[in-house]
């Protein structure tokens, strides 16, 4: 299963010849973080999407707030919809394993029909950069809070060239095994035109089945004379 999630506030503009290549075991979502409009948007419904995504703090689960009210609303609009709901968690901060515990505990419950990602961008230096063992500590605890209720995702790797990251992902795998699925953002790939970040990792690694949960993508306005 390959899930292609394109990240644009620019609906409007981007082509929609996009998805025609997808193969029968592919996936297409859109992630749009603060506005839900585009649920009742028929450009959305052009693209054919079958997924959307959310990324959120860890704890918004938790804290009655605007957050969590708008994740609520997001989240009943996808399911009534037809549209599989996948939610990542980031920071602010890093959590306790407990308070991590606690929080997707609650998630899982609250949104029951969602996939669920342990970290989004967990390689990042604002998010668990120098500490690949806590995010395999979120990993392990995400599967357990999902078990057999939902599926779960370890976490989603920002793909570049750079031996730093392949020592991230080699102390991340010692201490959560291989992933049943991997999760990648490929912005080095589309910023370039080409897949040879995604290639090189693929070659690595070997995964069965990757996500790629976001990405960028050019397009070009209705003149055609910007891209």
């Amino acid at each position: 299963l390959l899930a292609v999630f394109l990240f644009s506030p620019t609906l409007a503009q981007a082509s929609l010849q996009r998805t025609a290549a997808l193969a029968a075991d592919q996936s297409f979502g859109v992630g749009d973080q603060v506005n839900l409009g585009m649920f009742s948007d028929p450009r959305f419904y052009a693209l054919h999407p079958t997924s959307v995504r959310l990324v959120i703090p860890w704890g918004t689960s938790l804290r009655n707030n605007d957050r969590r009210a708008y994740t609520d609303q997001w989240y009943a609009l996808a399911v009534s919809h037809g549209l599989q709901p996948l939610i990542s968690f980031w920071g602010p901060g890093s959590p306790t394993p407990r308070e991590y515990q606690r929080a997707v505990t609650a998630a899982v419950k609250r949104w029951p029909q969602a996939v669920f990602q342990a970290w989004n961008e967990a390689n990042l230096a604002r998010q668990l950069h120098r500490n690949p063992r806590l995010a395999a500590t979120y990993s392990k605890i995400l599967d357990k809070a999902c078990s057999k209720r939902c599926v779960s995702l370890p976490l989603t790797i920002v793909l570049f060239n750079d031996p730093q990251l392949i020592k991230w992902v080699n102390s991340f795998l010692r201490d959560y095994g291989r992933p049943k699925i991997w999760a990648f953002h490929v912005y080095g790939d589309a910023n370039t035109s080409s897949n040879r970040e995604l290639i090189y990792f693929m070659h690595l690694y070997h995964p069965r089945t990757v996500w790629i949960t976001e990405t960028g993508a050019w397009y070009r306005w209705h003149d055609h004379h910007n891209t």
